[in-house]
């Protein structure tokens, strides 16, 4: 299994990291060169274990999807949310209950957020 540390990267590093064991991985991503700089499209239900500088996670309007529980989607919304190290970027262009809660939450963790962490909502009108 490769950890975080184990690939000999900055902090920084533009790469991102591989958590789980390369044979774990679905059968799509074993001929992909993850360690190659290039934007990554993934699903929300492909993304666990992988870690990105930067994150865009786009189409929150779209949450909860029809049926699936608002509950269930917002802890695939957090597992997306968590894969970046560096800067989450949200988009959403329209309103629903997944987009409500995720403002409320950044507001509230707008004061104790650390000056280094990143996030941003971009509403397309």
């Amino acid at each position: 299994m490769v950890e975080a540390g184990d690939r000999n990267e900055s902090p920084n590093s533009a790469r991102p990291r591989r958590l789980r064991s390369f044979e774990s991985m679905p059968r799509y991503f074993k001929g992909f060169d993850w360690a190659k700089d290039s934007v990554k499209i993934v699903t929300l239900h492909s993304c666990k274990g992988l870690e990105f500088p930067v994150a865009f996670v786009a189409g929150l309007q779209a949450l909860p999807q029809k049926n699936e529980s608002e509950e269930d989607e917002l802890r695939l919304l957090y597992v997306g949310m968590t894969r970046a190290t560096e800067k989450l970027v949200l988009s959403t262009f329209g309103a629903s209950s997944v987009v409500d809660r995720v403002k409320t939450a950044l507001r509230e963790l707008e004061v104790g957020l650390k000056p280094a962490a990143k996030v941003e909502l971009l509403e397309v009108a």
